[in-house]
C-alpha cells in the first residue's frame, strides 16, 4: 500500500512538472477608443521589450508630395506603423516581473467583459516554449474583485515599461494607454533634483477632497520639487492643494501654462442646479457666479508669487542655481 501510494505520489508530481512548461514570451494588445491599436512584447529570453504603435487595418495608396500627415504610404496595402522601438529590460526588473506574473495565476483562458462606450479593450497572452498559449481578454476593467487578474497584469507590466523605457515618445504612449485605466496619474520621475510627473486629469480640492494627492505630497520629503506638467489637466480647485504646499516647500512647475480645467467642477454644480432647479434666470444668475469664481482662482494662480512656472526644466535649473 504504501509502495503504490509512493508511486502515485511521482505520478503527481512528474505531471506537475510537465504542466509547468518555461514561459518564452508575454505579449499584451491594446485597443483603445480614440487611440491606435498598441502591441507590447516582452521576450524572456532576449531581455528586451519591444513597443508597436500601429494601424491593424489596410489603407490604398497615398500619393501626397506636400502631406502634412506624419507618414506617407508608398505602397497599396501597408499596414501603418506609427512607433516601433525596442529596449532592453535589466535583469532585476524582469524578474520582478515575472514573480508578479507567476503570482498572479494566469494559466488559463479568461473573458472579463464591461459595457462601455468608450473605454479600451486589452489581450494578454502568455506564450511557453512549446507555443502553447493562454490568455486574457478583458474591456475597460475596473479595480475590484471580478479584475483581480486584470491588474495583477497590468500592475507590473507598467512598472516594468516605466523602468526600461529611456525614449520620451514610448513613455507618452504609455502614459496615453495607462489613462484608460484606473491609476494615479501622478508618478515620481527623479530623485535629485526631485521631480514628480503630472498626466492626465487631477480634480477635487473643493467639496471633494483629493485625499490621495494630499497624502502623496505630504510624504514628500526633499526640496526643492519640480513638477512636470506638460501633460496635466488640473481642476482650478486641485491648485489650493498645490497652494498650501508652496507656502512651506520650494516647489516649480513647468510646461505650457494651459491645462487648466476651470469649469469641470462648475459643471458638476449646475448639473446639480439644473435637477432642481427650471427657473432659467436662475440657472444663468448660477453659471454667472460660478464662472467669476474659477476666473477668480485662476488670476490668484497666476500672481501668487509662492507659484513659480516655468517652460522648460532647464529653466527652473538654472534659476534654482542662481538663487545659490
Amino acid at each position: 500500500m504504501k509502495f503504490f501510494i509512493y508511486i502515485i505520489s511521482l505520478i503527481l508530481v512528474f505531471c506537475s512538472c510537465e504542466n509547468q512548461v518555461e514561459v518564452k514570451e508575454m505579449k499584451f494588445d491594446f485597443y483603445p477608443s480614440f487611440y491606435h491599436h498598441t502591441q507590447m512584447t516582452i521576450d524572456y529570453n532576449r531581455k528586451t521589450l519591444n513597443i508597436n504603435v500601429f494601424e491593424d487595418y489596410y489603407v490604398e495608396k497615398l500619393d501626397y508630395s506636400d502631406t502634412t500627415e506624419p507618414y506617407i504610404v508608398e505602397s497599396g496595402d501597408t499596414l501603418i506603423t506609427f512607433y516601433n522601438k525596442t529596449f532592453s529590460i535589466e535583469d532585476n526588473d524582469l524578474e520582478k516581473f515575472k514573480i508578479a506574473e507567476n503570482k498572479s495565476q494566469f494559466n488559463v483562458k479568461t473573458f472579463h467583459k464591461r459595457r462601455v462606450l468608450d473605454g479600451i479593450s486589452f489581450k494578454a497572452t502568455k506564450i511557453n516554449i512549446e507555443n502553447d498559449t493562454v490568455f486574457l481578454n478583458s474591456i475597460s476593467p475596473i479595480r475590484n474583485n471580478n479584475f483581480k487578474l486584470d491588474y495583477a497584469l497590468l500592475d507590473p507590466l507598467f512598472e516594468l515599461l516605466y523602468s526600461s523605457i529611456d525614449d520620451n515618445d514610448g513613455i507618452n504612449i504609455i502614459e496615453e494607454i495607462q489613462e484608460y485605466f484606473q491609476y494615479r496619474l501622478i508618478r515620481k520621475t527623479n530623485d535629485n533634483p526631485l521631480e514628480i510627473r503630472i498626466y492626465g486629469i487631477l480634480s477635487g480640492g473643493c467639496e471633494t477632497k483629493n485625499n490621495y494627492l494630499t497624502s502623496f505630497l505630504e510624504n514628500l520629503q526633499d526640496e526643492p520639487i519640480i513638477f512636470d506638467c506638460r501633460k496635466a489637466l488640473i481642476s482650478y480647485c486641485t491648485y489650493s492643494i498645490f497652494e498650501e504646499l508652496a507656502k512651506n516647500r520650494k516647489i516649480y512647475f513647468y510646461g505650457e501654462n494651459k491645462m487648466f480645467e476651470c469649469f469641470k467642477d462648475n459643471q458638476n454644480a449646475l448639473d446639480e442646479v439644473y435637477e432642481n432647479n427650471e427657473d432659467k434666470d436662475y440657472k444663468n444668475e448660477i453659471w454667472d457666479k460660478l464662472k467669476k469664481k474659477s476666473n477668480s482662482k485662476y488670476n490668484n494662480w497666476l500672481n501668487n508669487p509662492d507659484i513659480k512656472w516655468f517652460k522648460t526644466k532647464e529653466e527652473i535649473i538654472k534659476h534654482i542655481a542662481n538663487k545659490g
